[in-house]
């Protein structure tokens, strides 16, 4: 698979996870609270914060039918206007973020932003699951040449490919496939990250997770399954007013996230059966040797009667009572001892 870099990030199969902060429209078009979003995300050791590019005219049709959202009649169209983040933000959030040292990234959804986005040189692209099928749009941010992240929400096999297919067309082969259940929440039965491994076989790129369960659970076994990159929505305050406040990750929930996340990966090790070096003082202590049941003298043949299996593990292995049985003793060895080979 192909070692990507996102600024000064490198994403490989043997890199630590990519962890994305999504922002999204969760700022409610203030600005003091994106740069907020940003900061805390900093804190808790993300690499990067992502926010959403769109027009509400580009994005929906007026005539796009209302829609019951948690128990409210909701006119979509007019909830992404409330949401839609002014493009002018593109240079300010970038040189904020420069300076924090966290990495600016944005899912664009039509030209107009991707064309904003190169003027402040983003350093990657994401498209978000329900623009897989844009055809248009997927060829335009290929073209940059820029690494796209590529979300497979409410997408088959078959137009997953498709996607990956019209981006390598273009002459660009730095994708990351994140696996993600587009509902809001994704519940855990809706999960089905043993898809994971269908990327994994399927894909010769890197795969992550875009996560939009509640909790933390769901990214710490994604670790298990290999993801290289896991996206997270925060938010400052889940009651706030807004499409993705109630399933986004407060301040420490994305905190601990990070953490579970780092510890899962140090959890992971790596593919060898052996002997970890916390583990030394314990099998030492902890295993058994072959000791002696009685005072042995010079000159002595060993009988298996005369031996005892117990702890520490300083003397000869148990795995070899069969070479010791029969041995000639060649100094005195007290009852309890283990028995070494220089004792025979």
């Amino acid at each position: 698979m192909k070692e990507i870099k996102i600024g000064n990030k490198f994403i490989s199969e043997n890199s630590p996870c990519f962890i994305i902060a999504e922002i999204g429209a969760n700022h409610n078009n203030d600005f003091d609270k994106a740069i907020k979003l940003i900061d805390l995300s900093k804190e808790a050791g993300a690499d990067a914060v992502k926010f959403q590019s769109y027009r509400a005219e580009t994005l929906y049709s007026k005539y796009t039918p209302v829609k019951e959202i948690r128990g409210k009649k909701t006119n979509i169209f007019d909830l992404i206007k409330s949401c839609e983040m002014s493009y002018d933000w593109h240079e300010k959030l970038k040189k904020y973020c420069d300076e924090k040292e966290i990495i600016f990234l944005s899912s664009p959804f039509d030209f107009e932003a991707v064309e904003s986005l190169e003027d402040v040189n983003v350093e990657a692209y994401k498209i978000a699951s329900s623009e897989v099928s844009d055809i248009r749009l997927v060829q335009k941010i290929a073209r940059t040449g820029k690494p796209i992240i590529l979300s497979t929400g409410k997408h088959t096999e078959e137009e997953v490919s498709e996607a990956v297919d019209w981006i390598e067309k273009e002459g660009n082969n730095q994708i990351i496939l994140l696996h993600c259940t587009a509902s809001y929440p994704a519940n855990y039965d809706s999960m089905n990250l043993n898809c994971l491994d269908t990327f994994k076989k399927r894909f010769n790129y890197l795969y992550g997770l875009s996560d939009h369960n509640t909790e933390n659970l769901t990214a710490v076994a994604a670790i298990a399954k290999g993801v290289k990159l896991i996206e997270k929505h925060v938010t400052l305050d889940r009651t706030m007013e807004g499409p993705d406040h109630h399933f986004a990750l407060e301040p420490k929930g994305f905190q601990e996230l990070v953490e579970w996340v780092r510890k899962t990966e140090r959890s992971m090790g790596t593919h060898i059966i052996g002997v970890d070096k916390s583990e030394e003082f314990g099998r030492n202590i902890g295993n058994r040797s072959i000791h002696v049941k009685k005072d042995l003298k010079i000159g002595d043949i060993i009988s298996e009667n005369d031996l005892i299996i117990k702890r520490p593990s300083f003397g000869i292995s148990p795995r070899e009572i069969d070479q010791v049985i029969g041995k000639k003793v060649t100094k005195e060895v007290k009852e309890d001892m283990w028995l070494t080979w220089e004792d025979l």
